[in-house]
């Protein structure tokens, strides 16, 4: 006997749609795009890279028979790996790699000492390095979501509040809110997607 509708598109609970795995990276990465756009810093085009991986690597594990914890600790392991790598490429192509990760730690104990005395902290690393593990946390955590046919909307309203935030901080320039809409259509898009995905198979 052939598979129903509904185990063909939800195999084992898992989700087995690319358009819906492509609505949900492109609205991910809207959110880390809005973040780009500030251009409060260089390189944060490195944040963008890494949400993208983030949420791959999300659906990747999602899709998995992994059990939640071990989800979990693939997913830090995944992030921890990107991070250094991403973070590391700054630093130029004629560097040894151990010598860029022992700079990104001096740098970083640096930023964190003026930070909590309270000074002005100049090296953008540490404002790149922490929105480098948001924006992993938020495209794992959405990509693993959908896979694992989770509520849609607990896979998007979390980067669609980093957003709303970053929004609120940056400059209001009237073609960066073009972020927002295209963020709120393709959601729409990706929770209605899924939506007729789980009808389609009681209509059949």
């Amino acid at each position: 006997m052939g598979r129903s509708p509904k185990q063909q598109i939800f195999a084992n609970g898992r989700t087995r749609d690319w358009m819906a795995a492509g609505l949900l990276l492109v609205t991910i990465l809207l959110s880390s795009g809005r973040l780009m756009a500030t251009d409060w810093t260089e390189e944060l085009g490195r944040v963008h890279f890494i949400t993208g991986l983030a949420v791959i690597a999300g659906m990747a594990i999602g899709y998995s028979r992994f059990s939640p914890f071990w989800s979990m600790f693939f997913a830090t392991a995944y992030g921890l790996f990107a991070i250094p790598w991403q973070m590391g490429l700054i630093l130029g192509a004629d560097i040894m790699w151990k010598e860029r990760l022992l700079s990104i730690a001096g740098r970083l104990n640096v930023s964190l000492w003026q930070f909590f005395s309270r000074e002005n902290v100049t090296d953008p690393l540490l404002f790149l390095t922490l929105m480098a593990m948001l924006y992993w946390v938020l495209g794992a955590s959405a990509g693993y979501r959908l896979m694992r046919g989770q509520k849609t909307w607990r896979a998007i309203l979390p980067a669609g509040v980093a957003l709303l935030v970053i929004h609120g901080y940056d400059p209001l320039v009237l073609k960066r809110s073009w972020y927002l809409a295209f963020y709120l259509l393709f959601g729409l898009m990706l929770v209605s997607r899924m939506y007729y995905l789980e009808r389609r198979a009681e209509w059949e």
